[in-house]
């Protein structure tokens, strides 16, 4: 049953689904890197994401463009931890959330956990979507979903900020979707209906730190080729692999990746370095349900639950919550900035991604000669083909995405 109130409050699954033409290493991102090769001239604004791990080009493009108007509009625990979708509703509605250009739903399918989508609907293309995907089940995820939806309203507020040069109406519709298991529901309720998938999402979990500021924030990539092999800088172990997706037409190459590490990388420039991270896909989150109906999707989180502070007292941690101050808020908004920076992707936007996507190739091709990597000689082909054709899909993204192209 899908809650139906009054249109200008909640509209009905399908009413919003059609309304949406049926949904058709420590990153220091303040040292900058003075030795690339000479045909690598991309200036002096050339960061490290994580050490050791792919570079990223800095710029005032992508994700950045959001990052410091979020920041400044994010109002620490103004909204409380919570995984009742109604309060939940009650905090997106007193934002706006519901009225014009944006849609907020409620949607209960038998079968499947209940779900709450609120979406700002897209001023140019607004049957493509962006979704956020969080998990509102336990301490930790009522934590997660009170940070994320604080992050939704910072988006509201900051776009009524006039300090702000940014448009932050995106130009694709985003959607943040909370649930206990709120991929397979959105999944579900789209097919019920007929709907098409989201383009991507993007999956949060685990915001608040473990209250250890040697804890870092790890993003988890689509399934690459590193997780089948994994190679410098990734871990010595795969992870576990939808190694399907790479081969029989499921979820392929994505530039998601690289803009999940320009996020990262964004966030820590503007407020300051944090500990972050990347890793190989590895199930087991609310991503899953979205690579497995060929959604490219990545996942932000911290490596470990929340346990108990037993050191860096004097670190500027919130005791309350062992949460490093400030840590909820870059987590969320890096959530946010990659999630916006693909709604509202430009031609603008065009060369820093394709530079950052240049420098992860150039890693890839290099690592295992660098690294002296025993692979028997049929695997090291296999390895070379396959970020080769995953960089070149990664190219066709980036271009498709800034320039429009459908």
């Amino acid at each position: 049953m899908i809650d139906s109130r009054p249109p200008t409050a909640v509209r009905s699954s399908r009413t919003w689904l059609a309304g949406l033409a049926l949904f058709a290493s420590v990153a220091c991102a303040s040292s900058p890197i003075t030795s690339l090769p000479p045909e690598m001239d991309l200036g002096a604004d050339v960061f490290v994401h994580h050490s050791p791990g792919p570079l990223v080009s800095a710029g005032s493009t992508g994700p950045r463009r959001f990052v410091e108007p979020l920041l400044r509009a994010y109002l620490a625990a103004s909204v409380e931890p919570a995984s009742d979708l109604v309060v939940l509703e009650a905090a997106l509605e007193a934002e706006g959330f519901g009225r014009s250009g944006s849609v907020l739903t409620r949607i209960d399918l038998e079968g499947q956990a209940p779900l709450l989508v609120a979406t700002l609907l897209g001023s140019e293309s607004p049957q493509d979507v962006v979704v956020v995907l969080v998990r509102t089940d336990g301490a930790t995820g009522a934590a997660d979903a009170g940070a994320v939806v604080e992050g939704a309203r910072a988006l509201v507020r900051a776009g009524r900020d006039r300090r702000s040069d940014e448009d932050f109406a995106p130009k694709r519709s985003l959607a943040f979707a909370f649930g206990t298991d709120p991929g397979a529901s959105l999944v579900a309720a789209l097919h019920d209906a007929g709907a098409e998938l989201p383009l991507a999402a993007i999956c949060i979990e685990a915001i608040d730190s473990p209250g250890d500021l040697s804890i870092p924030f790890v993003m988890d990539r689509a399934p690459d080729p590193g997780a089948q092999f994994a190679v410098f800088p990734d871990p010595d172990r795969p992870g576990t692999s939808l190694s399907w997706s790479l081969d029989n037409g499921g979820v392929g190459p994505t530039a998601l990746n690289v803009l999940g590490r320009m996020a990262l990388v964004d966030v820590g420039k503007v407020s300051r370095p944090w500990l972050t991270t990347e890793v190989p896909h590895r199930t087991g989150g609310p991503q899953d349900a979205m690579l497995s109906a060929g959604v490219p999707a990545i996942r932000f989180r911290h490596l470990q639950p929340l346990r108990k502070l037993t050191s860096h007292k004097g670190a500027g941690l919130n005791a309350e919550t062992l949460t490093p101050e400030g840590e909820r808020e870059r987590a969320t908004v890096t959530a946010v900035s990659a999630a916006l920076a693909l709604a509202s992707a430009a031609p603008g936007d065009l060369d820093r991604w394709m530079d950052a996507a240049l420098l992860e190739a150039r890693l890839r091709r290099n690592a295992p000669a660098e690294e002296q990597v025993k692979l028997e000689p049929e695997d090291l082909a296999r390895l070379h083909e396959a970020w080769a054709a995953w960089n070149d899909g990664v190219r066709s993204d980036i271009r498709t995405w800034c320039l429009g192209a459908h």
